[in-house]
């Protein structure tokens, strides 16, 4: 769903704003290198529309799967989350 309403897509043509709420270095187990494990809130205007939850490396590009992990996003009327943010 996250991928199918294109946040992603909406954050880099700055119709959506993301915000850094969390950052901090870590070097999870699949990774040889530290990593800045980051929580990003989306907003469209005033209002939240997701938490995804991204490893960033030091160089800006993101690891990983190369695209942030949805915990919770809200379409519309109705909000969505996977329990874990």
């Amino acid at each position: 769903m996250f991928n199918r309403h294109g946040f992603v897509e909406r954050v880099a043509s700055g119709e959506l704003r993301a915000v850094v709420k969390q950052s901090k270095v870590r070097t999870p187990e699949w990774s040889p290198d530290p990593l800045y494990r980051q929580m990003v809130r989306y907003y469209e205007g005033d209002r939240m529309v997701a938490v995804v939850n991204q490893w960033l490396r030091f160089d800006g590009t993101l690891a990983a799967s190369g695209r942030p992990d949805p915990k919770w996003i809200r379409v519309g009327e109705r909000t969505y989350w996977t329990g874990k943010h």
